[in-house]
Order: C-alpha cells, then structure tokens, then sequence
C-alpha cells in the first residue's frame, strides 16, 4: 500500500484549543449517558469499539438484540456488523461487504462452526475475526487511504458479520444436531436484520449511492440481494453490486465427476438456500441448488453488476477438485506452472496442450490436472464473456489469487493495461 505522513502545520496553541474542546465535549457526552441511563433509556444496538486506524475514524462492532429480528449465529448469539462511518463527500455514499469463510455443508460440520468466529458472535471469538484488526479490512477497496482508494475510501462502510454458515442465503432455522444441541441456520434472516437496522439506526435509508460487494462465500451472497437492493434503499440514485473471487463454476472435476455441485446441494438443502428470487422463480424445487453458481443465477439478475476473479483462482480449483492434491503449495506451484507455458503467453487456447508442451513447462502437475485447469479457465473465459453487456462488467485476472479487491492488488493488478481499482470506478460512476 501506499502511504503518506501527514504535514503538521498548526500552531501548538490552536491544537490546545482544540484539545481542551474535545475534553469538555466528552465530558457532557458523559453527562448526557449518564443522565439517560438513569432515566432507563437505552441504545438501539450494542456497540463494541474496535482500533482506531485513521485519524477520528473507529471500527465498531454492533451487535443487534435477538428479540428484535429474531435472527441468530450458529450457536444462538446476536449477529451482528462492522461499521465505519463516512465522512466528507462520502458520508451519504455507502459500502455494504460481504465477509469470505466458506461453508458448512452437514449438521456436524455446522455446529463445529458454530465453535468459532465464523458461527458466532461470542467476544472471545470475535478477536480472532480479521475484521476486529486494523490489517485487514482496510486495504484495497476499502481502504481508508485516499492516494491507494481515492473514490470509495470515505463512504459508509458495513460489513456483517458472517455466522451462519450459509452465505447469508438459509432460511432453514433451527436444527438439532443431537437430542441436547443444535445450530441456528439463519444467513437470510440475518443479513435482512442487518440492513433494517443499519438503515433505522446508522442512516442507510438516506443514501445517495451504495455498492454491494463480497468475497468468496460472500460474493455468492452478492448475488441473491442485488436486485433487492432498490428497495431497500429507495433514496439511493445508484445502486451497484460487486463480486469477487465468488464465480465458482458447475464443471466437472478432473476424474469427470462433480464433487462440488453435490457439495453445493447438500449445503441448498440443509440452509433452504434462497438465491436469487428470479433464478429460484424459473428454477425446478429440486434443482434451487443450480443458483448458487452464477453461470445459472447471474443471467436473471437485472441490476449493474461487476465480476472479479482470477482465471486460475486456486481456492475455486481445490474446492472443484480439478487438482490431484489439495495442499495450497502444491496448488499454487502447480499453477504458476501452468500460467508460465510458453505455449499459452497469457491466451487460453481453445484445445488442450500436447504431451511434448506440458513437458516442457511442468513439474509439479501431471497432463492431466493441467488439461483440467485449462479447461476450467476456458469455461470461465467463455461463460463470463458470454454474460457482459451493459448491465454486466467483468475483469478476469491471468492469475491463480483468491480474494483480489481487499488487497494490494486492488492497485496491482493490471489487465489490457488497466489497473483494477480504475476499472472499477470507471464501470461504477460512468457506466
């Protein structure tokens, strides 16, 4: 990242000042909570604060009451949200982010979840989440740096917290895992909760503009609440949505089998996955499970949207089994050799490469996983291509990286000569 120290060029005298009005404001601010408390009123939400990383900017983490929305973690404990407010030109413009963190795709694995900072809110486990510390969740699109993000660094950030284990996409509830315990399957309820409080208690329903965006698992979720987007936020002029690292592809694996799509349905069923509320529309009941992928689902969403993802994203490989083993070392030396063929020089081919090739550039992957990561790369090449027009706006990345928009690659990482932090604001405010 870049940074820059800031100049200091007021008199001491003028920082006293300033100094000594903070003090006596804190002070009454004191008095005003002191004086509610006694009078039993109280906050709509609890606030956690969390580092500061900017000057006068906080985290907070806002944990909502069950009794209100009803929806839960995992484990039974409040969900709730990260939120930095705006400021500047940004403040009525808002960020709204979907967290990664995979899936729970079976009872046992859920309640498992439910154990750590993916499954519930619980303080002690929250400190291990990313987001409580200040080198993550401020780098990339939504650092607060203004040389690295000059056109989103100052909106209304929230990001959810993600517990359920869902994608925030399950409406299943309640299930008992044993006869004494059981897991709250509540992602649709949650990020519903999550966007009326925000919008009653933070100021959302006043907004100018706001993007959607997620990474991973929350970029499927990205998917589902597009469209709702507008009426949800009706004051909003521009509404947008962002996916990254989300466009897991239905393909066969490398021993012609689909391993994942019978994950995914295992993960519809048990969640009573929602989708997008067209895809679920045209989509036979035993078969809600195909808009999870966004080959199925991204053609029925009508509002602007923008895809990014890396052509060889190595997490989406693993998870598709196109990889004789699954170990992020061999994934990813694997995978610099396949990126590295003369033969391909940054263009997939269109028939698989011949034996002498293969041999010539690879050591690690064998002919056949390295026929099906091309494979897979040309399906993406052709669906995502395929699927852009004007409401459709995609940046595929010659590039095994999951996860590209919330770090340095957010300024370096370049395609057809473009860097993608100016492609996404080009497609956001001119398109």
């Amino acid at each position: 990242m870049i940074s820059r120290r800031l100049p200091v060029s007021r008199p001491f005298r003028r920082i006293r000042s300033l100094l000594l009005l903070t003090v006596v404001c804190l002070s009454a601010a004191s008095l005003g909570a002191d004086a509610a408390r006694k009078k039993g009123k109280k906050k709509p939400t609890e606030s956690i604060p969390g580092p500061v990383v900017a000057a006068g900017t906080r985290l907070t983490l806002t944990l909502l009451p069950n009794n209100r929305y009803g929806a839960k973690c995992l484990d039974g404990s409040p969900p709730g949200y990260f939120f930095r407010p705006g400021f500047g030109s940004g403040s009525s413009s808002w960020h709204v982010h979907l967290q990664y963190g995979g899936w729970c795709y079976t009872l046992e694995k859920c309640k498992e979840r439910s154990l750590t900072w993916l499954g519930s809110s619980n303080a002690d486990l929250q400190n291990q989440n990313p987001w409580k510390f200040a080198n993550w969740g401020y780098m990339g699109i939504l650092s607060i740096n203004p040389v690295t993000n000059p056109r989103f660094y100052n909106w209304n950030l929230v990001v959810p917290i993600y517990c359920d284990g869902g994608g925030f996409a399950g409406r299943a509830g309640f299930k008992n895992v044993s006869e004494t315990e059981g897991v709250y399957l509540d992602g649709w309820k949650i990020i519903k909760a999550v966007l009326t409080d925000v919008t009653d208690y933070k100021g959302l329903k006043t907004a100018s503009q706001v993007l959607l965006s997620g990474v991973s698992a929350g970029a499927e979720a990205v998917v589902t609440l597009c469209d709702q987007l507008p009426a949800l936020v009706p004051s909003a002029k521009t509404t947008k949505c962002l996916m990254d690292s989300g466009f897991f592809l239905d393909a066969l694996d490398m021993n012609k089998r689909s391993a994942f799509r019978k994950r995914i349905q295992l993960l519809a069923g048990l969640h009573d996955f929602v989708g997008n509320p067209r895809c679920s529309r045209a989509t036979n009941q035993t078969k809600k499970w195909k808009c999870f992928f966004p080959e199925h689902s991204l053609p029925f969403v009508r509002s602007s949207f923008f895809v990014v993802n890396s052509l060889f994203d190595g997490k989406a490989l693993n998870l598709g089994n196109q990889l004789p083993e699954s170990n992020n070392t061999f994934t990813y030396q694997c995978l610099s050799e396949i990126m590295a063929m003369p033969s391909l020089r940054r263009s997939i081919p269109s028939t698989p490469p011949n034996e002498l090739a293969w041999k010539n550039s690879n050591k690690k992957c064998t002919l056949s996983a390295t026929r099906a990561v091309l494979a897979y790369a040309q399906k993406m090449w052709t669906v995502v291509g395929a699927m852009e027009d004007k409401k459709l706006k995609a940046f595929l990345a010659w590039s095994s990286k999951h996860g590209i928009m919330v770090d340095s690659s957010w300024v370096g990482m370049k395609e057809n000569g473009k860097v993608l932090r100016d492609v996404v604001a080009e497609w956001y405010f001119n398109s």
